[in-house]
C-alpha cells in the first residue's frame, strides 16, 4: 500500500453507502413526480432551490469564509451551467428510461472526466482505469441490449425505444465530467460547501428560467414528492461536497414539455426481461395521461396491448 493511502474506514463506506441510497431515492422520486406530471425544468428547479437552501444555512450556520480568489470567480459561472445542463439531461433520461439503467448509462461519467482531463490538462488516467473501462463499456452493452436481442425488437427497434433517453443520459455524464474536471484544477481549492451552494443557486436561476419560458410550474397532479427528491439531494451535497451535484405544461412545440410523459411507454423495451418491460410499459401509459406529446409538434396516440 502507498504510504499516502489510507486503509477506507467503516464509518467512512457506511457514508458511501448512504449517501447512494440517497441519490437512488432522489432521482426514484424525481420519476414518480414525472409520473404524476411534474416536467424536468420544474423538478430541476426544485431540486436545486430546495438544495441550495440547506446549503446556505449550513454556511451560515458554520460561518463557512466566502472570499473567492478572481480564477474561482472565474470558474464557477462555468461550472454552474455545466451543471445545470447535467441536472437536465439527467431527469430526460430518468422520464424516458428505468431509473437503474438511467443512471447506469450516467455513471460512465469517470470515462467522461478522464477523457476531459486528457483533453484540457494533459492528465494521463490511471492504469486501473484503463483496465476498467472495456469492462464497463461491456457492462453497459449487455444492460442497453444494443442489438435487441432481449427485447425481442431488433437493433433498430431497440434503439428507437431507448436511443433518446441513452443520448440524454450520456449527454449528462459527458458534462458532469467536465464539470468535475473544472472543480478540480479552476476550483479545487474553495470550501466545498460553499462551491456546492454557489453552483446549486446557479442551476436553479437556470432552471428557473426555463420555468418561466415554458410559462409556469408543472406541479404534480398527485401529492408532491418534489420536496422530498430536493431534501435527500440537499443530505448528499451536505455529505458529499463535490459540486453536483443530479410532461405536464400546456401548450405545443415545447423543447422540454409532455415528451418525458410519453417516456414510460417506450422505456419498456429498455428493460432486458419482457415481463419487466411490460411492467415498465404499464407505468408510462399512467404517466403519459392519454400519450399526449408536443415536442415535436405532433400528437401520438398509445393504446393498450
Amino acid at each position: 500500500m502507498n504510504p499516502t493511502t489510507r486503509a477506507l474506514s467503516t464509518a467512512a463506506f457506511a457514508t458511501l453507502l448512504l449517501i447512494a441510497a440517497l441519490m437512488g431515492a432522489n432521482h426514484v422520486a424525481a420519476r414518480l413526480a414525472f409520473n404524476h406530471g411534474v416536467d424536468v425544468p420544474t423538478a430541476v428547479t426544485f431540486r436545486s432551490v430546495v438544495t441550495a437552501g440547506v446549503v446556505g444555512a449550513l454556511l451560515l450556520l458554520q460561518r463557512v469564509p466566502l472570499a473567492l480568489t478572481a480564477r474561482q470567480r472565474k470558474a464557477l459561472p462555468l461550472i454552474g451551467v455545466l451543471i445545470a445542463i447535467q441536472s437536465l439531461c439527467l431527469y430526460s433520461a430518468v422520464a424516458r428510461l428505468p431509473v437503474a439503467l438511467a443512471l447506469l448509462v450516467f455513471n460512465s461519467f469517470p470515462l467522461m472526466t478522464a477523457l476531459w482531463a486528457r483533453l484540457l490538462y494533459q492528465h494521463r488516467p490511471e492504469r486501473a482505469l484503463l483496465v476498467a473501462m472495456p469492462v464497463i463499456l461491456f457492462g453497459l452493452v449487455l444492460a442497453l441490449d444494443v442489438l435487441g436481442a432481449a427485447s425481442g425488437l431488433g437493433a433498430a427497434g431497440q434503439w428507437r425505444e431507448i436511443g433518446a433517453g441513452v443520448a440524454f443520459a450520456l449527454g449528462a455524464s459527458t458534462t458532469f465530467g467536465l464539470a468535475l474536471v473544472l472543480t478540480q484544477h479552476e476550483a479545487g481549492g474553495l470550501d466545498g460547501r460553499l462551491r456546492t451552494f454557489a453552483t446549486m443557486a446557479m442551476v436553479g436561476l437556470l432552471a428557473g428560467a426555463a420555468v418561466a419560458w415554458r410559462g409556469g410550474f408543472a406541479l404534480p397532479t398527485a401529492p408532491p414528492r418534489l420536496v422530498g427528491a430536493g431534501a435527500a439531494h440537499a443530505a448528499v451535497r451536505h455529505r458529499h461536497h463535490p459540486p453536483v451535484h443530479r410532461v405536464a405544461a400546456p401548450g405545443r412545440g415545447r423543447q422540454f414539455g409532455r415528451d418525458e410523459r410519453r417516456a414510460g411507454v417506450r422505456a419498456g423495451a429498455g428493460v432486458a426481461h419482457p415481463r419487466a418491460a411490460h411492467c415498465a410499459g404499464a407505468g408510462g401509459r399512467r404517466a403519459g395521461g392519454g400519450g399526449r406529446g408536443d415536442v415535436v409538434g405532433h400528437e401520438e396516440k398509445v393504446t393498450s396491448p
